[in-house]
């Protein structure tokens, strides 16, 4: 009996043992600093992989400044060359309507009078200009940038110069429904201080009869007087149906009278002798004449002050 309790003690301090040398084992491996983790093998490659890709988009980002630099200059006239209208090409709108896409991309300049305004918003404004003599034929369809015009706003019924650059053939649908096809053009510059084909060709006719002598004369002999003058018609317009209005003053300069006179025909070239009956109940106190122009047609144009 005695023997059996000896061999059971040291049993159980033999255990005792055992479970203080494990737990002392899993004291010291707590206190243990980790170990340090190994390289990832993959690393440094993906390192190099990643500057080789930056390296290619910087280089592709140079090329594309250089390219821009050097190939872009010309594209925005507006702010990088200077405004030259000699450069700028006057062709005959029936020749750039037969075919707009030969005239793409060229400097071009047109003139004529707006018959609509479509502000579309603040950076574009269109307009439909008519460039034939009568105001209402020749469309050209004008796109512009509003700053060009210096805080100015187009009109309708004004007539304007146009510098652009050509886009082509512009179609549209009419408010009827109906397929329109016109010229384009892009305006780099707007000149406001175009003159309608009215004025112009009325100013020219005025140009004519600056300076002229009118000569009163007795044509019976018998005091029936008249105001007569001869003038060449020094333009290369062929002119019919010609109506003066001659205002007549006394010496002061006080307008006492008028008188007219007319010409069916005039070509260019052509002299003409142009008399106007002067009143008998005037032809002391009438001291000069001063010409009006009241009307006159070129072709199937007609003109008139009136009309301006």
């Amino acid at each position: 009996m005695v023997q059996k309790q000896g061999l059971r003690a040291r049993s159980l301090r033999k255990a005792r043992e055992r479970k203080v040398s494990m737990a002392e084992k899993k004291e010291d491996a707590a206190q243990m600093p980790p170990a340090p983790a190994a390289p990832a093998p993959n690393e440094p490659k993906k390192k190099s992989k990643g500057r080789k890709i930056l390296i290619v988009v910087l280089v592709v980002f140079a090329l594309l400044v250089v390219a821009g630099i050097a190939g872009g200059g010309g594209s925005s006239e507006k702010e990088d060359e200077p405004f030259d209208p000699s450069t700028y090409q006057t062709i005959d709108y029936a020749t750039v309507a037969k075919n707009p896409e030969d005239y793409k991309g060229q400097k071009l300049y047109f003139a004529g009078k707006v018959v609509q305004v479509l502000e579309q918003s603040d950076h574009e404004t269109d307009l439909r200009v008519a460039t034939s003599d009568n105001g209402y034929d020749d469309i050209l369809y004008v796109t512009l940038d509003p700053d060009i015009l210096g805080g100015n706003h187009i009109v309708e019924n004004q007539y304007i110069g146009v510098y652009g650059r050509c886009t082509g053939q512009i179609s549209y649908t009419s408010a009827l429904g109906a397929k329109i096809s016109i010229p384009g053009l892009e305006a780099v510059s707007i000149d406001e201080s175009v003159k309608s084909p009215q004025e112009v060709q009325i100013e020219a006719m005025e140009a004519l009869f600056d300076g002229v002598t009118w000569e009163k004369v007795d044509t019976s002999g018998y005091g029936s007087y008249e105001y007569e003058a001869t003038v060449t018609n020094t333009t290369e317009n062929n002119y019919s149906n010609v109506s003066l209005i001659l205002g007549i003053y006394d010496a002061n300069g006080t307008r006492i009278g008028e008188s007219y006179a007319t010409t069916n025909s005039w070509n260019a070239g052509e002299s003409v002798k142009f008399d106007a009956y002067l009143d008998s109940n005037l032809k002391d106190s009438a001291a000069s004449v001063k010409v009006e122009i009241q009307s006159f047609s070129i072709g199937s144009d007609y003109y008139s002050p009136d009309w301006q």
